[in-house]
């Protein structure tokens, strides 16, 4: 679920527990941090480069390792990739998660990267 910063903070202080906020340097910290916040389902806010980046799985844990369906800044995603340019910019990331794999989502032509070796193919 999407929530601006003022209802996280609140249901934190409701709950009685932190919101962590990382600074990362790499993406191997990065890696390490969602791990930990995967395991726990908890909210994390990354902060690369004075952008917050807030990514939360709704009803994440060993059981639930598929994606369902994907928002990024409150609007459906449905590509199986994310841009570094708009990680940078910061926002929020919601996935919420299931126990089946979604046959649905992410198949359309639109959802896949650039990949060159298509262009190769056209080529030949």
């Amino acid at each position: 679920m999407l929530m601006n910063m003022k209802d996280i903070l609140a249901v934190a202080k409701e709950n009685k527990f932190a919101l962590p906020a990382f600074n990362i340097s790499d993406y191997s910290m990065f890696l390490g941090i969602m791990d930990i916040c995967e395991e726990t389902d908890s909210p994390v806010i990354i902060d690369e480069n004075g952008n917050s980046l807030i990514i939360h799985a709704t009803d994440n844990n060993k059981k639930n390792m598929y994606i369902q369906t994907m928002n990024l800044n409150g609007t459906e995603y449905k590509k199986n990739y994310l841009r570094h340019e708009d990680l940078l910019k910061g926002g929020n990331i919601n996935f919420q998660m299931g126990s089946q794999p979604n046959l649905n989502r992410g198949t359309e032509e639109e959802s896949f990267p650039y990949s060159f070796s298509k262009v190769l193919k056209k080529i030949r």
